[in-house]
């Protein structure tokens, strides 16, 4: 016979209801990562007006490859992030800050300072995922 005891019910149902937890999350989190790549894409691509007296014949390679980059949600053990990445072989040397040129320095939006403008409204965005999440897990 087993020995009395208090025990406490109602762990299944509890457990049933956050299952889709992992999905949740990963929707939430895909749609915010989209949302602000979105932006980013924006600032990225926008080209400026050439130089005055500029010949060179620009060929849009850089801003429709940020119009067309795929972006990537990277699991890394337990970590993940999201990346978008411009596979144009120069891209550094327009929009990077450690490595671009004088002659596109002010003119051209880097992607540091892409990322640092956008800072407060990524903040926003996953905020809001996880707000979305917990509503969602409550049954809200």
């Amino acid at each position: 016979m087993a020995a009395p005891g208090y025990s406490i019910k109602g762990f299944d149902p509890l457990l049933a209801r956050f299952k889709n937890a992992p999905r949740l999350i990963e929707a939430e989190l895909e749609d915010a990562g989209d949302t602000i790549f979105a932006r980013a894409i924006e600032i990225l691509a926008t080209e400026p007006a050439p130089p005055s007296g500029s010949k060179y014949q620009r060929t849009h390679r850089l801003v429709n490859t940020w119009r067309e980059t795929d972006r990537r949600f990277v699991v890394a053990g337990n970590s993940r992030s999201a990346v978008l990445r411009n596979a144009t072989p120069y891209v550094g040397v327009v929009q990077s800050k450690g490595s671009q040129a004088k002659v596109h320095k002010g003119r051209w939006a880097t992607i540091e300072d892409t990322e640092l403008k956008l800072a407060p409204f990524a903040a926003q965005k996953l905020q809001e995922a996880g707000e979305n999440v917990a509503a969602a897990l409550a049954g809200k």
